[in-house]
């Protein structure tokens, strides 16, 4: 599932469901307004979103979905403007891993193997999580880019099973 926030004038930004080709993208108002009400309640509303975004990936890019629209990756905030605690991919001694955060201190790491750096939104991780518990309350994982002195986000973020190889669509 791929998931972005539109500014819509608020803190929080308006969650969106974005087809797997980011050609097209559906408000998920309907199922929950924010990303971290998502999170807040995963079990519960991330089936209804995974539903929305399958019926979003019919026929490979002509969705037939009602109201479904145009992404426009410009709208977009961070995915999760603003979060309780995250964890990020990192290279340590030729290593990777996942750090997880709170404030300014890291609490805990998980090893990862990846090339790139990674912000990871979780769920209800608590603080100093071991690395099953770190790894199990992961949720989305959105790209970070170090080019700038601020660090930022990609507009999209995805779940651990879209990075996963896949048979083309109908």
């Amino acid at each position: 599932m791929k998931l972005a926030t539109y500014q819509d004038g608020s803190r929080d930004g308006q969650l969106v469901v974005v087809s797997r080709d980011l050609a097209l993208a559906h408000y998920a108002t309907s199922i929950c307004s924010t990303m971290q009400q998502l999170l807040d309640d995963w079990n519960f509303l991330s089936p209804q979103l995974q539903d929305l975004y399958d019926a979003l990936n019919q026929n490979a890019g002509q969705s037939k979905v009602r109201h479904a629209f145009p992404f426009d990756p410009t709208r977009c905030m961070a995915p999760l403007p603003r979060i309780y605690q995250w964890a990020t991919s990192s290279k340590a001694t030729g290593a990777r891993l996942v750090q997880q955060h709170g404030g300014d201190a890291v609490l805990t790491s998980l090893p990862l193997d990846a090339d790139q750096t990674f912000g990871f939104l979780t769920e209800g991780a608590p603080c100093k999580a071991t690395s099953a518990q770190l790894r199990d309350s992961i949720r989305l994982m959105v790209r970070i880019n170090h080019s700038d002195a601020t660090p930022s986000f990609a507009p999209v973020a995805v779940t651990m099973d879209e990075l996963a190889p896949r048979e083309p669509l109908a």
